[in-house]
């Protein structure tokens, strides 16, 4: 199994399959929390190891289909939870769940996006509470403040900071120039709508994590190659839709990314394919 297909499985969090990508969003997490950038690139492994075990597809696996969800468990368990081998082992199990849920939907046809990551994430969080796993209790590694749309982009990975936010546009681009602009202008038009409509606690606002849903709609829509009027109105849709989850008390993590694409999927046609 190639280091590239991991790699891949991790830049497929941002819906590219580039290994730069992915080594942008190993990089964004190192600088922000080690125990996260480990859950990650575990995940990553795990999830891709155990999809050529179930033997899907050698090339969904080479494009890094088979390991974005579970990168997605790993850091998102590592984030809320303090590293031990207890978790580590919650997250390579996690992971082959998510895993095995994406293969399961896309024999049957369905585009899942990043939504068995959602449902073992929620239910990693409700067992781990449930049962007093330590929380995490790292700060970020390189502390450089706030400028909120670098802080939403990091933290769709579950980094946090503007350089991690940096970092991952940087890897955006890498792979898709337009997908980093994409990245920015989501990520800049929710912290501005949230500025005017007060839709989230200030300190959401001011850290970036009422943007990160819509820096990542703004990027699957524009790399799926719909409008700019599409682009714009799913990343609003994300973004009320993150208000939504906030104000129920929920962790949205991902949904309304995936609700929206979901959404414009069943309403619209793309211009152009990926």
């Amino acid at each position: 199994m190639s280091l590239r297909a991991t790699l891949r499985g991790l830049g497929q969090v941002w819906l590219l399959p580039h290994a730069g990508t992915g080594l942008a969003v190993i990089s964004a997490l190192a600088v922000s929390s080690w125990p996260a950038a480990i859950g990650a690139a575990l995940g990553a492994l795990g999830a891709t190891f155990g999809a050529r075990a179930i033997r899907m597809p050698s090339d969904a696996i080479d494009a890094g289909l088979g390991g974005f969800n579970g990168a997605l468990v790993g850091a998102g368990t590592l984030a809320a939870f303090a590293i031990s081998p207890i978790t580590l082992g919650i997250v390579v199990v996690g992971a082959l769940l998510a895993m095995g849920l994406s293969a399961i939907a896309s024999r049957g046809g369905m585009r899942v996006f990043t939504a068995p990551f959602i449902l073992v994430y929620w239910l990693i969080l409700a067992l781990g509470h449930a049962t007093g796993l330590p929380p995490a209790t790292f700060g970020p590694t390189l502390a450089l403040g706030h400028v909120p749309p670098l802080d939403a982009i990091a933290q769709v990975v579950f980094a946090t900071g503007p350089l991690a936010g940096a970092l991952v546009v940087v890897g955006l681009a890498f792979a898709d120039r337009k997908a980093a602009l994409a990245a920015i202008g989501g990520a800049t038009g929710a912290w501005l709508v949230a500025l005017v409509v007060p839709l989230f606690p200030a300190a959401a606002v001011a850290d970036g994590g009422s943007g990160f849903n819509a820096a990542l709609t703004a990027v699957g829509l524009a790399v799926t190659g719909r409008s700019p009027l599409i682009i714009a109105l799913g990343t609003l849709g994300a973004l009320g839709l993150h208000a939504g989850f906030a104000a129920a008390g929920l962790a949205a993590a991902t949904a309304p990314f995936v609700l929206v694409m979901w959404g414009v999927g069943a309403l619209t046609r793309p211009r152009a394919t990926r």
